[in-house]
């Protein structure tokens, strides 16, 4: 891995600086629950939110390789081969 003046070795130093980049670009949590007492347009209220390993999985493995990566850089092969490993 390479930073913009050195080169990232050690799996310290690799977890530290995805640490560090997670944590300027992530919000801090207040605390407060999420509010999910919005509506949609079509009338559709959403009570809950869950999200099971068994719902991740499925997801990932139907999730384009080829796409655009999100805002965060990593591309959706990066997400199937990081998700697939644990």
């Amino acid at each position: 891995m390479i930073t913009k003046a050195t080169t990232v070795v050690s799996d310290q130093e690799k977890a530290n600086l995805l640490n560090n980049f997670f944590a300027s670009v992530g919000v801090v949590d207040d605390g407060k629950p999420l509010d999910v007492s919005s509506t949609t347009s079509r009338g559709i209220k959403l009570d809950s939110i869950a999200f099971t390993p068994e719902i991740l999985l499925r997801v990932m493995r139907n999730i384009k390789s080829n796409s655009s990566p999100g805002p965060d850089n990593f591309d959706n092969r990066f997400c199937k081969v990081c998700y697939s490993s644990t």
